[in-house]
Order: structure tokens, then sequence, then C-alpha cells
């Protein structure tokens, strides 16, 4: 969605006040790591440029007392992705194994978000680690090979890991492991992997969905930089892209796909590859710290893997998720999938030509052979019609039907406005916020000059479901992967909203903010206003 990308703007912000407040403190270096790039053939992260400028501090390793260090983890997501509760769980179990002596400090889209293109994101992450810019790394298997990494390139061989069960005794076995290992020869230590996603065609197109090879003719396909998943669209007839502008379809995952605009299609039964996310260190860095040191790295990676492991959501209930909330899922006939393998074997082929790589493919292919499939998605469709049958008092009997806007302070003009207008292609006198309730439901979005921008037909911002107890208004958003709790006043035509709490919406629950320093700023500065009705007309 676009809050992610003007998120990115905040850590801008928020890094250069960083480095502000740590260039003139002393360091202590610990390792002889370089402080630049390697040369490669692949794209370059421009890091004056981006988010990818790490603190001045968090270049090298540091002290900040003596016997403790300090080691920078350059994430490619967000926060608020599902990688973040894995993050969150190996910073505190390296704080717990050490005592306290070994401190991980997270730095959250430090390559920039995915619309950085091929020298961001996740290649730019392993960029910054391979360089010694950042200590260690969390980013996708996929994107090792911009960087000429082949080793990880089997987890994407089309149509091989096509389940859970499958991706997960990968991640466990000594296929895992030889993959992690390969990393030595690129100056990286790989400490382990686990399994996120299974990657399905996504179609924003409504009612178009992308049911065979022939569907993706002539299509953009937001496609998250990778040699071998630009190398699969392409084959299949589309064009890759990585902005969310002007695409028709995606490579995506059912608990992903809230980064995509509209109410998309996923193909439930087509499967490309799965997603592993691999968290790795810098050679030379690791190699300065102490034996006991580097154990304890070692074990709170694997404590890590194995929560991320216990708590993955399956298939089955990942588009459950994702059609409660409106997306929906489709499936292809035995002969459309049994198509697309074989418009995908040149990209199999390919891949197998490493002989590293079609060794782990033969391994993978045994290990298959020996794993029970786990369940795969079914198909769904949205539950748009649950105001039928829902209790009106729920909704407060409809009394917030209708839009209501909030005209843009010139202070939050100048935060938003460049990048607004450079996404949408408006310029605007006046700049407006819109936030629409129809029955159950709610949506927002941005108003240019009276005009309410949309992308493939919706909003460019955020919408979802809601429910009214008492003075709290509580919405879920982001494909049902947020809930932002409100308190609302109502006086005449003005709508107060004040936000209380934020939650993410994960498998075993809400994991819940309520101190304001630690809820999405961006979030707020958007949704918290007072509101004055500009229609009855709840719909866009």
């Amino acid at each position: 969605m676009y809050a992610h990308r003007l998120s990115h703007q905040f850590i801008v912000v928020m890094l250069v006040l960083v480095i502000l407040a740590t260039a003139c403190a002393p360091q202590v270096d610990l390792t002889t790591t370089p402080t630049s790039l390697p040369a490669t053939s692949a794209p370059q992260v421009e890091l004056a440029a981006t988010a990818t400028s790490l603190p001045a501090s968090a270049t090298t390793t540091s002290v900040s007392s003596p016997g403790s260090v300090t080691l920078h983890l350059a994430v490619a997501d967000a926060g608020g992705r599902p990688s973040e509760a894995y993050v969150l769980e190996f910073v505190e179990q390296v704080k717990a194994l050490s005592k306290g002596d070994l401190t991980i400090e997270p730095v959250w889209e430090a390559a920039g978000s995915t619309d950085a293109g091929p020298a961001g994101f996740e290649a730019g992450v392993i960029q910054l680690v391979q360089g010694g810019q950042a200590d260690l790394g969390l980013a996708g298997s996929r994107a090792f090979d911009i960087d000429g990494t082949t080793s990880f390139q089997a987890l994407q061989a089309p149509f091989l890991i096509t389940d859970d069960g499958l991706s997960t005794a990968v991640a466990t076995s000594d296929i895992g492991t030889r993959m992690l290992d390969s990393l030595s020869s690129a100056g990286m230590v790989g400490l382990t992997l686990w399994p996120e996603d299974l990657r399905h065609p996504f179609s924003l197109i409504p009612e178009k969905p992308l049911l065979s090879p022939e569907d993706f003719a002539g299509l953009n396909i937001r496609t998250i930089p990778s040699d071998i998943s630009y190398l699969l669209i392409e084959t299949l007839g589309g064009s890759p892209v990585w902005r969310n502008t002007e695409i028709e379809g995606a490579e995506s995952g059912l608990l992903q796909g809230a980064s995509l605009s509209g109410n998309p299609t996923a193909t439930g039964n087509v499967i490309f590859f799965p997603k592993f996310q691999v968290l790795f260190a810098n050679s030379a860095a690791f190699d300065k710290l102490s034996e006991i040191q580097r154990t304890i790295l070692r074990e709170a990676a694997a404590a890590t893997q194995k929560k991320a492991i216990a708590e993955h959501p399956s298939e089955v209930d990942a588009a459950t998720i994702w059609c409660n909330h409106k997306g929906t899922v489709v499936m292809a006939s035995e002969e459309q999938v049994a198509a697309f393998e074989a418009a995908a074997q040149p990209v199999f082929d390919k891949i197998e030509q490493d002989p590293i790589n079609a060794e782990l493919i033969t391994e993978i292919r045994e290990l298959k052979a020996q794993t029970p499939p786990s369940p795969g998605a079914d198909s769904c469709a949205p539950t748009s019609q649950m105001s039928e049958t829902l209790d009106p008092s729920t909704y407060a009997n409809g009394i917030l039907n209708g839009t209501w806007d909030y005209v843009m302070s010139e202070e939050d003009r100048a935060f938003f406005e460049a990048d607004l207008e450079a996404e949408s292609g408006y310029e605007a006198d006046e700049l407006r916020i819109r936030m629409g309730f129809d029955n159950h439901e709610w949506w927002q979005g941005f108003v240019f000059d009276g005009e309410l921008w949309l992308h493939n037909g919706v909003p460019e911002w955020d919408g979802g479901t809601f429910r009214i107890e008492d003075d709290l208004l509580i919405q879920t958003g982001a494909q049902g992967q947020i809930q932002v709790t409100y308190t609302w006043v109502l006086n005449g035509d003005q709508l107060t909203l004040t936000v209380v709490e934020e939650c993410d919406v994960i498998p075993t629950g809400l994991n819940c903010r309520d101190d304001r320093s630690q809820i999405d700023p961006i979030m707020i500065m958007v949704t918290e206003h007072t509101y004055i009705k500009s229609g009855d007309d709840g719909s866009y």
C-alpha cells in the first residue's frame, strides 16, 4: 500500500537525525571490514540518495560499555511486515543469551522500499552487509542472485516447492545448511533461513484472473527484483516491474497482497516458488566476535527459525484471511497448471545448468518424495455481503455513512506533496484526505482539487472493515494485517479521530502497541484529524 512508500520518507528523516546525534560521538571500531560496497556487475546502491545510509555509528560494530557489543541488523522489510516478529525475536534471543552484552539494533527498510528497484530493497541490504556497512542482514533468498550468489536459486525452481510442508522440510534440512554455507565465498556468513510464503500470480484487472501463461502476455507484473523471478515472468510473456504504479498483475503471497492496490485475485493452485527469509552476517564482523558471541548468534538464529516455522500460517489460513478482507482466490484447471509448468521449463533448465543447483534440486526432489504435502489454498470470494447479516449496531447503525474530508495543512503537504504528485501524476492547489464509510466498510484516499485519486479503480491508500464499541472505532486494514483503534467524537458534521492503539494481526492473535512512540507516525499523520462531512454516499 502507499503507506509503505510514505514510511520510507519518515525513515530518511529519522536516519538524518540519528546521524546528527551520533556523528561526534566517539566510536570503538571492532572490525576491519571495508566501508564501501564491492564492485559487482549488479546495480549498486546509491547510499547517499536513499534510506540505505545507516547512521555513522552503524557502519561498524561498536561497544557502548566495557564488554558489550552492538551489532546493526539491516532489514529489507519495513516494520509491520511478517518478518518483524522474527527480527524482534532474534533481538530478544541475543539479549537473553548474552545477558545483555550483545545488542542487536535493527534498521528497517535499510536499503529502501520495494520501489527502490534492483539496486535497493533486498539486494541493497545484501550489498550493505557484503560491503561491511552493516554487520547483519535479513533479506529474501530470491535477491542473492542479483549480486552473483546463485546457490539459493534452487529454491526458486518453478513449481518444485509448492506447499508449506516441503518449504519447512527444506529450511530445516542439510539442503538449507548447504545454501547458507555457500555465502562464505561471497564474504558473508549464513545464520538461518525460514519460509515466509508461497508465491502466486495475482491479477489486478477485475474479473480477469491469471489462469494460464497466455494471460500474462503484454502485462506489467510487479516482481520483486531477482534474476530468476524476472526471467520467469518474461518467459511467461509478462514484463517484470518493481513499482506498484501502472501494473496489471503481480507475483506475491496471500499474506503479502496488502502491498497491492485494489482487490486482487490470486490463483491459488499456481505456485511459482516459495519466499524464504535469510538471516546472515558480514564475515569480517562475525570473525571479530569471540567464539562465545558467535555461538550466541547461531543459537539465537536457530531459536528464531523455530519460532517462525511454528507460527507460520498455513496456505489454507492465509487464503481465508485474504478473502475475509476483499481478496479473491480462484483455481486453474489441471490442464492450465500443466501449461504453466511446461512454459516455465526453460527457467528450470537454466537453474540446473549450475552443477551445484542441479545437485540441490535433486535433493529437494528426494525430500519432496518423502514429505507429505500440506493442504493448499481453497477458492474463496470476498465477504463483501457481510453487512447484510451483521447487526447494524456494530457499525453504529450507519451513522458514519458517507465521505469525510480533511484539508491538508501546509506542514502536511510539505511532507507528502512531492511524493504524492510524482506517484499520482496530479498537481493540485488543494489536497485533501478523504475517509469513506459504507455500513461496516471503510476506505481512505487522497483528493486533488476535488478529484479522488483512484488506482485500478480503488482509492490509493487503504480500506477494510470496522466496528464501533462505545467511544472506540476499530478499523482493520492492509488486507487484514493491521488493526487500528481510535476514539471517535461526532459533533454535527465534524468527526474527530484520535489514535489509541495499533495492532499487527498475526496467526496467534494481535500484537498491539498503545505507546504512541511505537505507533506508525505516518498512519497517525494521515488519519488522526477532525474531518468535515463532504457527502452522504460512502462509495467511490
